[in-house]
């Protein structure tokens, strides 16, 4: 969503072609286009149309923050959210890799209160909200609880 609204939109605004962007810059990008759409990428998923003769729905992964879970969970009321923990793991990394990393980490955590967006989904949509910790389980288990909790008939999925 992010490539195909988002960066555009907000490259358009600056006079400048399409183009790749970092993940540093990724974030730089989405947080100006929160500037003018406080729902950010809930705001894109609100301007979408979905054929429900054709669709039985579908996931997305990517809101961030608690302005966006916040919009998404007023503005969509049959949404349901999954809140996938992944807290860092020890692992052994170049000075170099760990300093991407780091920057990476750093950006996020500008841009994004993971706790304060979890918090805000349960508050605003605790019967909508699953939250799992993903060093607890296992990916076919995590997997079960969401396909469980959204309700997504197995066969419907397409790998894409």
């Amino acid at each position: 969503m992010a490539n195909r609204f988002i960066l555009p939109t907000v490259a358009q605004w600056d006079g400048l072609p399409e183009q790749t962007f970092c993940r540093i810059e990724r974030l730089k990008c989405t947080r100006r286009y929160r500037e003018h759409f406080p729902g950010g990428m809930a705001h894109v998923l609100t301007q979408l149309r979905v054929d429900p003769q054709t669709e039985s729905g579908f996931i997305f992964d990517g809101l961030r923050g608690e302005n966006e879970v916040s919009y998404a969970a007023k503005a969509l009321p049959n949404a349901r959210f999954v809140v996938l923990e992944a807290p860092p793991r020890a692992g052994e990394y170049s000075t170099a890799e760990l300093r991407d990393k780091l920057e990476i980490v750093v950006a996020l955590f500008c841009n994004y209160d993971p706790d304060g967006t979890r918090a805000t989904l349960e508050a605003i949509a605790p019967q909508r909200t699953l939250v799992i910790d993903t060093t607890v389980h296992s990916p076919q288990e995590i997997a079960k609880q969401v396909f469980d909790f959204v309700e997504v008939p197995r066969g419907r999925i397409k790998n894409q």
